[in-house]
């Protein structure tokens, strides 16, 4: 809570520096899933923390240089990609093989603790995979807990300085889904912005759901 009184403290602190139009931490965007094709990387820096966790949005220095393609090549992708089009079970795929490999040596993957967690997380994302083919999308996190702040739990999105769109720690399984399933439009949560990408039009163009 004391993270959020902090962004939502600086937030107003921006508006007033650039105008009533500056982004704010953890607003909700909504992107091409197909337009993000770089991640963030965990060594990534601003002021001696990950760019993700500052209770700034607006991020000046060199933490949109440490990124790294991640797409196809990504374990994440090919096993999602897997499951859907070959119909491999979950334990058949390399991704499985690795997160229970994480999950032995680190005794934590993707936020599981236990091989029954592991497997209720990942029996979710198939429900999640027939969610987005009935409704074509992910929801706001806003339409699924009312209490949460903005799209802090939304797929976490960055913008280096050239404009690029870099996802973030966390959210990679649904913007994985999105993509492979050819999603045209989703919602994100903007977590960072470098200055040199930020212009008014490209705010004003990143707060609207063209779907609508």
């Amino acid at each position: 809570m004391k993270h959020y009184i902090k962004c939502f403290l600086n937030d107003v602190l921006e508006k007033k520096r650039y105008g009533a139009w500056a982004p704010s931490k953890y607003e909700t965007i909504w992107i091409k899933p197909s337009d993000v094709n770089h991640k963030i990387l965990i060594k990534s820096k601003f002021n001696g923390v990950h760019p993700q966790d500052s209770y700034k949005c607006i991020l000046d220095s060199d933490w949109d240089l440490n990124i790294v393609f991640n797409k196809e090549k990504s374990i994440k992708y090919k096993g999602i990609h897997e499951r859907i089009f070959d119909g491999k079970d979950w334990n058949q795929t390399d991704l499985w093989k690795d997160r229970i490999r994480v999950l032995k040596r680190k005794g934590s993957a993707d936020g599981c603790k236990s091989l029954d967690e592991l497997t209720l997380r990942y029996n979710k994302l198939d429900n999640l995979v027939e969610n987005i083919r009935l409704n074509g999308t992910i929801f706001e996190r806003k339409k699924i807990n009312k209490f949460e702040y903005k799209e802090s739990q939304g797929v976490p999105i960055l913008i280096g300085r050239d404009g690029k769109l870099v996802a973030g720690i966390g959210g990679t399984h649904r913007l994985i889904l999105c993509q492979i399933l050819n999603v045209k439009i989703i919602p994100a949560s903007l977590v960072a912005i470098h200055p040199d990408a930020l212009t008014e039009q490209l705010i004003s163009q990143l707060r609207v759901n063209p779907s609508k």
